[in-house]
């Protein structure tokens, strides 16, 4: 608790959590933050509420509000403080100096420190999650299934697959 990051707000109104280096942030029912720390991170922090998820960071953080925008603040030496632009985002994370964001359309976006690859996101769309820690960032992305439809004699055959199961129906 060397910089009150364990001194925790009392209320039974809280959402969602997550915690950074040497600060936490919390997400009330009323979509209104909560950030304690002694250190600059709850500089900058927002007062206002609409937000739907949250992520603390090594140094920064993000919050991303009902419409699908972001919000940062905190250490911003690599710009992964700074919010991208646009309201089509539907999850963020932070990691040590870099920072993640996933679009309505399963694509990913990231940004500040790339010293160890963190920040070069795969291409593509289907993502479905994202978490960012130290120097690494991970995204989960679903393929989506693949349909056959062939003829077998008087019967027509669809089959479709997964990655891990296949399906037919004749």
């Amino acid at each position: 608790n060397s910089e009150g990051q364990t001194d925790v707000t009392a209320g039974n109104d809280f959402v969602a959590i997550s915690a950074g280096d040497f600060h936490n942030m919390a997400l009330k029912c009323d979509g209104s933050l909560v950030v304690w720390s002694t250190v600059g991170q709850v500089i900058g922090a927002p007062s206002d509420n609409g937000f739907v998820a949250i992520d603390a960071g090594w140094g920064q953080d993000l919050a991303l509000k009902s419409d699908g925008s972001m919000v940062g603040w905190g250490w911003n030496d690599k710009g992964q403080a700074t919010a991208r632009p646009g309201t089509n985002f539907v999850a963020v994370a932070t990691g040590w100096r870099h920072s993640l964001a996933l679009k309505s359309d399963g694509s990913l976006v990231a940004w500040g420190l790339n010293d160890s690859g963190q920040t070069n996101a795969p291409v593509g769309t289907n993502f479905v999650a994202i978490a960012a820690g130290f120097q690494l960032s991970l995204a989960i992305q679903v393929q989506p299934p693949v349909l056959n439809i062939a003829q077998n004699g008087n019967n027509i055959v669809l089959s479709w697959s997964t990655n891990h199961n296949g399906y037919t129906l004749e």
